[in-house]
């Protein structure tokens, strides 16, 4: 063959290379697993292309991160599948269009369009449990730009508060991720992190056994399958480059998007389907919260970048400078008018010093102590008669705590007093003191709030001595109720023998006004009720009169008038109960409404029939239930409580006498067909 000829042949051969090369399109896809498992997860994608678009035939290169860089570099890939981490890197770098679509992975027939990181290490390693534990261990990563081996994780360390791991704790295994499972396994690594799913994937290929690591930090994400450490985050971009044709783009595009997902057409090209591009400034931003290419170096910014990004804001600012320098300028001619008024200030506060000096010497010359608490119970003000109480000098007084200085009893005998007025009302109170020689005494106490405003900022307590004063009062008082304990006596025994005498002229007018006789005998029984009271307090030479005598003698009284049987029960109550009293001015009120209840008793049962009156006690209450109980007379089948007792004159009576405090009266009939008439004192009425 001549040289021309062979010329020739190579001219044609480089031709029929040119027209193979031209109807080829590489498609260069990030591979993270191993490179036969990318192989056969993608092919089917590129078969249903070359369909789409027969014109052209669609190349599979799966390849790790260095390589798909130095492959997009050199022009020598037309299509990228990849993380959206590294689509954000290369758009940046090689100046993108943007994606064509977005990758939606199918698992168990549901559609992914996230994914996620995962955090792991061995099962057996009890010392690492939580994000915490990350901090200073060694850490297996498929690469730094990896967003499913790395990124995500590590802004998930960062919003946690543990410091990302520097260089010498990082081991770099390369893709795909299973390497990185292979490091923590054998001992190289303590923690790795790997795409979500890579662990499951694994042990269905039996290449892990289940339970062998365990998952840190794993979120609640009921619609995500897989085990997952971080949030989530847009699946995989298709990315076209800018040297591909603009028609084989939109053809590209079109084909992608028409397998939909669940579709026939999807499950002929794999697990699958592509969505329109997804929004990945999410990704951008933990890109720039962690600072990783292409945002770990500053901007370069100019004035005129300054000028048209803050154009308002820098007029704004010029104004406010024009103002300012104004105000400067004014601000001169104030500071002569400041000096002045601080001259005016000067002779002020010597003033107030003087006025100061003066209201020291009254606080310290007033025979008394004088104190103020602030809020918080501390001490910011005292005397010298204060402090010396203390047994302190003023300067140590100031900043003490107010139990501190009264000591635990006395605080809390005056808890209530200082709680009234810090809540704004004013106290006064007296309190008895031992010194510690022995000597007692008494102090008037008064605790004055101090408003500022609707606020109480602390209280004033003035101490002072009233001791001589207590004693001359009391020697007084003791006096006082000698003689009118005399004075009572006497009057006492003087009505008991006038009531007596005229009970005793009632007596003989009985017989001879037999029309008057009940309302005669009712007014004898009373008398006689009365005349009981007033011996009481006249054999008692006090003024309280003993409830149980009392009526134990009004029922031994009544029960010779009328010759009934009244039973009175009082055996149950204990020896201090018996000695409870009634307050004389009740006394009279209270034996009128006792013998009326028993005259009623008697009145309306039967004539062999006892009344009963019981005495219940509750001393822990000072509470006295007195109970009269009869039963109903034969010839009374239609009596009414309500009717024939509550609407009579001696009710209304009883009613009207009833103490308006510590008494209260009920009558009603009971199971058995007998009435039960219920009096109740307490408090003032009673005393122990």
């Amino acid at each position: 063959m001549s040289r021309t000829q062979r010329l020739l042949c190579l001219l044609v051969m480089a031709a029929w290379a040119g027209l193979l090369h031209a109807g080829t399109l590489a498609v260069g896809i990030l591979s993270f697993r191993p490179e036969a498992e990318t192989r056969a997860h993608w092919q089917p994608l590129m078969d249903f292309l070359h369909v789409a678009i027969p014109e052209k035939r669609f190349e599979l290169r799966a390849l790790s991160y260095p390589e798909l860089n130095v492959a997009i570099a050199r022009k020598e890939v037309d299509f990228v599948v990849t993380n959206p981490a590294h689509y954000i890197e290369l758009r940046h770098r090689f100046n993108l269009s943007g994606a064509l679509a977005t990758v939606i992975e199918t698992e168990d027939g549901h559609p992914l369009s996230e994914f996620g990181g995962t955090i792991f290490s061995l099962q057996e390693r009890s010392d690492i449990e939580s994000l915490q534990d990350v901090a200073g261990k060694r850490i297996a990563i498929p690469d730094a730009s990896s967003l499913g081996g790395y990124h995500m994780q590590a802004f998930e360390l960062v919003r946690a508060g543990v410091a990302l791991p520097d260089q010498d704790h990082l081991l770099l295994t390369g893709t795909p991720h299973d390497k990185v499972i292979g490091a923590v396994i054998s001992g190289k690594a303590d923690i790795g992190f790997v795409r979500a799913g890579i662990i499951e994937h694994m042990i269905a290929e039996g290449q892990l056994a289940a339970g062998r690591l365990k998952v840190l930090h794993r979120l609640d994400l009921p619609a995500f399958p897989f085990a997952s450490s971080t949030r989530l985050y847009p699946e995989w971009p298709f990315i076209v480059l800018p040297h591909v044709d603009a028609h084989i783009s939109r053809q590209v595009a079109s084909a992608l998007l028409a397998i939909e997902t669940g579709s026939q057409l999807m499950n002929s090209v794999g697990p699958r389907g592509f969505a329109v591009p997804a929004d990945y400034s999410p990704v951008e931003d933990l890109m720039r919260e962690l600072r990783v290419p292409p945002f770990d170096t500053p901007l370069q910014v100019t004035l005129r970048d300054i000028w048209l990004r803050y154009e308002s804001a820098l007029i704004v600012l010029m104004i406010s400078s024009g103002i300012i320098l104004a105000m400067l300028f004014q601000l001169g001619t104030s500071n002569q008018r400041l000096h002045r008024a601080q001259e005016r200030t000067e002779q002020v506060m010597s003033q107030l010093r003087r006025q100061d000096e003066f209201l020291h010497n009254i606080t310290e010359n007033l025979p008394a102590r004088i104190l103020y608490w602030d809020r918080d119970q501390i001490c910011r003000f005292a005397n010298h008669h204060a402090a010396s109480s203390f047994g302190l000098a003023e300067g140590q007084v100031i900043g003490r705590a107010l139990s501190e200085a009264m000591g635990p009893e006395h605080y809390a005998s005056t808890r209530e007093h200082i709680a009234g007025a810090l809540s704004g009302s004013p106290q006064e109170y007296e309190r008895f003191y031992t010194l510690p020689s022995g000597q007692t005494g008494y102090h008037l106490v008064n605790l004055v709030p101090d408003l500022q405003g609707h606020e109480v900022a602390g209280f004033f307590e003035l101490v002072t001595d009233i001791t001589h004063q207590k004693l001359a009062a009391e020697e007084r008082i003791t006096w006082a109720i000698a003689q009118r304990d005399a004075l009572v006596r006497e009057v006492h025994h003087r009505i008991k023998n006038n009531l007596q005498s005229v009970g005793s002229l009632l007596e003989k007018e009985l017989g001879a006004f037999p029309d008057f006789a009940p309302r005669l005998r009712r007014a004898m029984d009373q008398l006689h009720t009365l005349s009981v009271v007033h011996g009481l307090q006249t054999t008692t030479g006090g003024e309280h009169i003993v409830l149980i005598e009392l009526l134990d003698q009004i029922c031994t009284r009544h029960g010779e008038q009328t010759a009934r049987q009244i039973d009175f029960k009082a055996a149950d109550v204990s020896a201090s109960t018996r000695q409870m009293k009634i307050i004389p001015t009740e006394t009279v009120a209270l034996s009128l409404i006792l013998n009326e209840l028993i005259t009623n008793a008697c009145k309306h049962s039967p004539d062999r029939s006892p009344v009963r009156v019981s005495v219940a006690c509750e001393e822990a209450g000072a509470q006295v239930r007195i109970e009269v109980f009869n039963e109903l007379a034969g010839t009374l089948p239609d009596f009414n409580v309500a009717r024939d007792l509550q609407s009579g004159a001696g009710f209304r009576l009883m009613k009207a006498l009833l103490p308006v405090r510590g008494a209260s009266l009920t009558i009603r009939p009971n199971a058995t067909g007998g009435v039960v008439a219920t009096l109740i004192l307490t408090q003032p009425i009673i005393a122990l």
